[in-house]
């Protein structure tokens, strides 16, 4: 039987994340879900999606970051 990642690091409690791609009308066209430590390290994780869209994390209900895309509209 294999036992998930989590379970075998010894990290049972790690927050689930969801990185939320944005186009330009405020609509999320992507989900890109991921598992982090923290808060701190799911925001640097969402840095690398900035590609000339907004991002959104959250984890759960908790909106974490607006990662700006920069982009003039």
């Amino acid at each position: 039987m294999m036992i998930p990642s989590r379970l075998r690091k010894g990290c049972i409690n790690m927050p689930d994340y969801r990185a939320y791609i944005v186009d330009r009308d405020g609509y999320a066209q992507k989900t890109i879900a991921f598992d982090c430590l923290d808060d701190e390290v799911a925001i640097e994780s969402a840095m690398q999606l900035v590609n000339g869209h907004d991002v959104e994390l959250w984890t759960r209900g908790r909106q974490i970051i607006k990662l700006d895309s920069g982009d003039p509209e």
